[in-house]
């Protein structure tokens, strides 16, 4: 099996004292079924990824590094024929790690095979089909239920002449597969809708023969029909109106973020307004027309220029194809709304964050799958919210949104209103009139949680403890709060919104976000326990570590 290195992302956040504190690591290396891996290279690294030190696992798979430095490091582990699926342990909330002088500091990491998934296409016919590009796909989870993503360590393959291909290197778990090519697009055992796409699992080391699969389906359509402009004057001076921006966007939460079809499917006559789309699969979709408006500005009021491209007018439009082509659709351009609004801080916190401009942002979550291109564009090209708090937003298309605060995490949004609506941790429509202002509340009254996560036998560093809100904000972003414990199982977060919560202590291997899947939640609830947190409390508590399958 091809030689594979690992690069494990794994801070080692330790506190920098003086004089500074030596201590002995040592590095306990096991396969998928916990014996020990011996000769496995164990190299210490600094942030900027120079080699402080490396060390050998024994017959007990235990690699010692002495009289290192407190400091932050990562480690990098080399062992012919395994590979590592790096764990993610960053947090704006990780306490770092303690240690006391003669301490040893005990690391224990899993490596495990990769494996390989080959297979072969055909067409329709049966024919094998070369020179299609399969890529695998894994579920990911970023405040939906769960969308396919390729994995970008692992290069997709293409089929040989005979129609076969060999996807190595593939780590452990389940997969799903994607082939595409010449405006195709196809999920296996042969599906062209991705929701109806079956899972392949690989198991450690396991060669994976996937089998034959069809690829396309020769039924493919237009789309055509024209682009209705409002009548409005010229644009601002400095400003050119670029050609139209058609996007094509299965209406799938599967596979909602591919945007189809390529540009070179597109034919587009500008001086009659009219375009066509070509070779489409038959399926629901959301088209899509933007008009890029092109500006050239200066950051930060004195930094280099650059190219500015905003949204000035946008349309969208149902589209369902059968069995025939669509023709003859009309897009009407809107231009989007202004929006303007302003932070309110209590007193004490704006006293503590006099200038706005450098600790706040926000931004409106679409609801859509929308392509980023027609999402909200600030005021300013650079910079957001003003020193006082005041913000604004141009060009929001209609369409439902959430608010998003990114805030100090010792601070939290108490209410949220655009004009006289409540937009707090809710779902909210914008239409085509202007209102507002957006007014948030911040107050820096809130709850203070801090304790340890216990395993069965010891405490457990690197767990993540999640708050979930109440089931009415569980679609906000902002309404979850997520810290790591250390390497003494400690954990604390701070500025907690007042009110019922339910707290887990989950794995470091529990994917982020996954939670917010409600079948995923409903599934690890009866581990949570209910808290109902106040203003200004200081609540401690130690935690038992839910196992996961």
């Amino acid at each position: 099996m091809a030689r594979s290195i690992l690069g494990l992302a794994l801070f080692l956040a330790l506190i920098q004292n003086s004089p500074p504190l030596v201590l002995r690591v040592e590095v306990t290396v096991v396969d998928s079924a916990g014996v020990p891996l011996p000769a496995t290279r164990v190299g210490l690294l600094d942030t900027s990824y120079r080699t402080l030190a490396t060390a050998q696992t024994g017959n007990n798979g235990i690699a010692v590094l002495q009289s290192i430095p407190v400091g932050t490091y990562r480690f990098h582990l080399e062992k012919s024929g395994y590979i590592y699926r790096a764990l993610s342990v960053t947090s704006t909330e990780t306490a770092p790690l303690t240690v006391e002088a003669g301490n040893v500091q005990k690391f224990r990491f899993r490596l495990q095979r990769p494996g390989s998934v080959s297979g072969r296409i055909s067409d329709a016919e049966g024919a094998l089909v070369p020179g299609v590009t399969v890529e695998l796909l894994a579920v990911h989870y970023d405040f939906d239920a769960g969308h396919l993503e390729n994995d970008p360590n692992l290069p997709p393959a293409k089929t040989n002449e005979t129609g076969e291909f060999l996807i190595t290197n593939v780590p452990p778990g389940d997969w799903y597969l994607r082939g595409s090519g010449n405006g195709l697009v196809t999920y296996f055992p042969g599906q062209l809708d991705a929701s109806h796409a079956l899972p392949i699992h690989v198991s450690d080391g396991e060669e994976m023969v996937a089998g034959s699969f069809h690829f396309g389906s020769p039924a493919r359509f237009r789309i055509s029909g024209s682009i209705v402009f409002p009548e409005t004057g010229p644009p601002p001076s400095g400003v050119s109106v670029g050609s139209p921006l058609f996007y094509l966007v299965p209406r799938n939460p599967n596979y909602a973020h591919i945007v189809s079809p390529p540009p070179q499917l597109m034919n587009y006559a500008q001086q009659e307004n009219r375009f066509e789309l070509r070779n489409i699969a038959p399926g629901s979709y959301d088209l899509y027309v933007a008009i890029p408006q092109n500006q050239r500005v200066r950051a930060n009021g004195n930094g280099p220029v650059r190219l500015s491209t905003t949204v000035d007018q946008a349309s969208r439009i149902d589209v369902e194809i059968r069995d025939s082509d669509v023709n003859e659709v009309v897009l009407h351009l809107q231009s989007g709304i202004h929006i303007s609004g302003q932070f309110v801080l209590d007193a004490a916190s704006a006293s503590r964050y006099p200038d706005l401009s450098k600790d706040f942002d926000i931004y409106f979550r679409n609801n859509d799958a929308r392509p980023p291109m027609l999402g909200v564009r600030p005021d300013k090209p650079v910079g957001n919210i003003s020193s006082d708090g005041h913000f604004g937003f141009r060009g929001v298309a209609p369409g439902s949104y959430h608010l998003v605060a990114a805030i100090p995490r010792d601070l939290y949004v108490a209410a949220a209103r655009l004009g006289n609506r409540d937009v707090f941790g809710i779902p909210f429509e914008i239409g085509t009139e202007e209102e507002g202002p957006l007014i948030l509340e911040v107050r820096g009254d809130g709850a203070e949680f801090s304790g340890t996560v216990n395993g069965v036998n010891s405490i457990v560093p690197s767990s993540q403890v999640l708050l979930v809100p109440p089931l009415q904000f569980r679609n906000d972003p902002e309404s979850y709060r997520l810290a790591r414990s250390d390497a003494s199982g400690r954990f604390t977060i701070r500025g907690i919104r007042p009110g019922p919560y339910t707290v887990f202590a989950l794995p470091q291997s529990f994917e982020s976000y996954s939670w917010t899947n409600p079948a995923i939640l409903s599934e690890i609830a009866p581990s949570g326990i209910a808290i109902n947190f106040s203003a200004n409390e200081h609540r401690q508590s130690e935690l038992r570590l839910m196992p996961v399958n």
